[in-house]
């Protein structure tokens, strides 16, 4: 039986405006149909070609204006036909490649997981000594992923460091009001944990869905080249904009 690829319901399914079930049927049909598997093994090569949305999307634009002028060009010709099967056949290509493209691209909640999946780490040395500060007990703590006992102990902390590292705590453990607050402080301005700070604090602001915020720090953090998050900030911003 001739499958019916429904492309504007595949579109509906990738922007979550299915319902649950239809997305189902939808995944379940580019899964299993063998057109969709090739589909999708081909979208592997444009992976590696493309770095970006944006360059995908140029390639596909120009090949739909060479579609388009495939057809222009043999509207005339005494078998036509043929030859618009032919040209309809890349407009098919070309959408197809794009769905498969989606389908396989990881979400803004999955590079949010891969940024906080493994938290910054603490260059602090902490003394071989029964009688440690606050702070060195905080970053055994930290280090541990004991974010609430971090943050208790630093809570009378002033510099720099110790407002980063409770900032830190704060937004690994889902604070991410008070996380953007301490990431903000005015102590961070020109301190060494700066860059880290507004990194962190962009990725607070997405959590808590603030992403116009969000955005202003990304771009800051796009426009400057040298940022130790530069990439991983223009990535975020693909998905935002």
């Amino acid at each position: 039986m001739k499958t019916d690829y429904n492309y504007e319901l595949i579109k509906d399914c990738l922007d979550g405006i299915l319902d649950s079930k239809t997305t189902e049927k939808i995944k379940r049909l580019i899964e299993s149909d063998k057109t969709a598997r090739d589909i999708a093994k081909g979208i592997l090569l444009l992976e590696d070609r493309f770095e970006n949305d944006k360059d995908l999307n140029a390639y596909l634009n120009d090949l739909h204006t060479r579609q388009e002028k495939i057809i222009e060009g043999i509207s005339q010709t005494k078998k036509p036909f043929t030859f618009l099967k032919i040209a309809a056949s890349v407009t098919i290509l070309a959408i197809s490649a794009l769905v498969a493209y989606q389908i396989n691209r990881p979400t803004l909640s999955d590079l949010l997981s891969a940024e906080l999946s493994i938290p910054y780490q603490s260059a602090t040395t902490v003394r071989n000594s029964e009688e440690i500060s606050d702070f060195e007990k905080a970053m055994i703590a930290y280090n541990k992923g004991e974010y609430a006992k971090t943050i208790e102990l630093l809570k009378e902390e002033q510099d720099s460091q110790a407002i980063f590292f409770k900032g830190l705590s704060l937004l690994f453990a889902e604070e991410y009001s008070m996380a953007i607050e301490f990431l903000g402080k005015p102590e961070l301005i020109e301190s060494r944990y700066e860059e880290q700070s507004r990194w962190y604090q962009s990725l607070a602001y997405l959590k808590s869905n603030q992403n116009q915020k969000a955005s202003e720090i990304l771009g800051e953090i796009v426009s400057n080249k040298d940022h130790f998050k530069h990439k991983e900030a223009l990535k975020l911003l693909e998905y935002l904009n």
